[in-house]
């Protein structure tokens, strides 16, 4: 026999699952009967969904999916789907900056790349897709700890500030004023920090609540002035943020 704690998360499944897949929002008296379970149960269940935001009831007492199950689910779909909606602006950016181009998102208090468009020519790092990037040394890195304050507070204490080049950051406080200059600014780069000779460039993808989802990065190697940078920077970012626009739908 199952017991009262797993047979609450089966009823708060089923009871999810019969809001979400009905045509027109859910009486109490239908949700009851596809769960086969008492009524005074599944309305508890319920005024617990409505607090989380999961379960919404509208004007004449019927119940649909709340506001908070709609993000989740969308977050989802931008997960699955984001690295084929990336595709053409990763290109448009490797043919204007002649260099590979990465699109990194976050994983279990990291950053993966989880797609890549090479180039002919230029600066070729060949990193594997799938692996953890240094938080610290790496401009998607920067940009997740800046742009992510949960998972920043969260996280912070074990990220390893491992020097990698003479130029990482190995202390806090630099690390700090990194980060506050990362958000100020709206976009990130490093300058020799986990490549020698490379500066990497990084702007975030936000989701449909204006939350950090993704970073596309371009790196460069030895970008002869700041100008460039700057250039590269405003021309990635205004990529990213036509994406971000995608992505929500607008």
């Amino acid at each position: 026999m199952p017991d009262s704690g797993s047979r609450t998360v089966g009823r708060i499944a089923k009871l999810l699952e019969a809001v979400v897949l009905s045509d027109e929002p859910q009486r109490l008296v239908e949700i009851v009967s596809a769960l086969d379970a008492p009524s005074s149960s599944v309305h508890l269940l319920l005024q617990e969904l409505r607090k989380s935001g999961l379960v919404e009831m509208f004007s004449d007492k019927r119940y649909g999916p709340g506001p908070a199950l709609i993000s989740l689910a969308f977050q989802v779909v931008s997960r699955e789907h984001i690295v084929d909606l990336a595709q053409p602006y990763m290109e448009q950016l490797m043919r204007r900056a002649g260099e590979d181009v990465y699109l990194a998102r976050p994983d279990n208090g990291s950053m993966i790349y989880v797609n890549r468009v090479r180039s002919s020519g230029g600066l070729s790092l060949d990193i594997p897709l799938g692996s953890p990037r240094p938080l610290h040394a790496t401009s998607v890195g920067q940009l997740y700890l800046a742009f992510s304050p949960e998972a920043r507070a969260r996280i912070w204490d074990a990220v390893p500030l491992t020097p990698i080049t003479d130029r990482t950051l190995t202390s806090r406080e630099s690390l700090e004023v990194r980060l506050a200059e990362v958000a100020n600014r709206g976009w990130a780069w490093t300058d020799r920090e986990n490549h020698r000779g490379v500066v990497a460039i990084a702007a975030p993808v936000w989701n449909r609540d204006g939350k950090f989802l993704a970073a596309i990065s371009v790196s460069m190697s030895n970008p002869s002035s700041w100008s460039q940078i700057d250039e590269m920077a405003e021309f990635l970012t205004a990529a990213c943020d036509q994406l971000s626009a995608e992505l929500r739908g607008a």
